[in-house]
């Protein structure tokens, strides 16, 4: 496991003594009528360190750690926790229509993806790194020539601008604060605060030249 030190402000590499993921799948495709087409995709994973007993510690848990007069690099066991960032639940849904526009074809596609929220397992109680329930719409409309040989897109990636929280490092230099104050603000300024880039539009061109 590669985790930051935000005391150390370094990189270190530990070995989770083991873990266990199980879960289970699905994935298929549907055409309810003609022209119009269903995608669909879920998953649960079922993920947990069976045994991890030198963990990295979170922010709160180094701070308090060095206050007890505990000597060396702060340790936690996060044995029988899942996995940081490894969400329980994912599910996709992507509907596609295919139509005539005069002499050329479209294509309307949707896609809408949920995922479950997710808590560190270092620091349940860290609301740096804890990730709520998030969703996302992406949109792409497209023209082509009979021939095929080329392609003109419009496309939206997050339509609704979520811009949701994807994570967080726990490091005095990315918060929003440089001063020497121990305080839980401190320790969990904005600066380390990771959002995906929220809504984008754009326009996607591309050309077959063949073999």
């Amino acid at each position: 496991m590669n985790s930051f030190n935000g005391t150390t402000a370094r990189f270190e590499v530990r070995n989770a003594a083991s873990s266990n993921t199980k879960g289970v799948e699905i994935d298929g495709r549907w055409a309810p009528a003609e022209r119009w087409y269903l995608g669909f995709s879920g998953g649960r994973n079922d993920a947990v360190y069976t045994s991890f007993p030198n963990g990295q510690c979170g922010a709160i848990q180094a701070r308090d750690w060095a206050a007890a007069g505990n000597p060396g690099t702060c340790r936690v066991d996060i044995s029988g926790r899942r996995p940081t960032f490894s969400p329980e639940w994912q599910l996709s849904l992507y509907p596609e229509y295919l139509f005539e526009l005069g002499r050329f074809s479209g294509k309307a596609g949707l896609n809408m993806t949920w995922i479950a929220g997710s808590v560190p397992a270092n620091n349940p109680g860290d609301t740096l790194n804890t990730i709520a329930d998030r969703h996302r719409f992406d949109l792409r409309l497209a023209l082509a020539p009979p021939d095929g040989n080329w392609e003109i897109a419009l496309y939206g990636r997050d339509i609704t601008d979520q811009e949701a929280h994807v994570g967080g490092l726990q490091s005095g230099f990315f918060n929003q604060t440089r001063g020497t104050s121990s305080s839980d603000v401190h320790l969990y300024g904005v600066g380390g605060r990771r959002f995906e880039r929220g809504a984008r539009w754009g326009l996607q061109a591309s050309y077959n030249f063949g073999r």
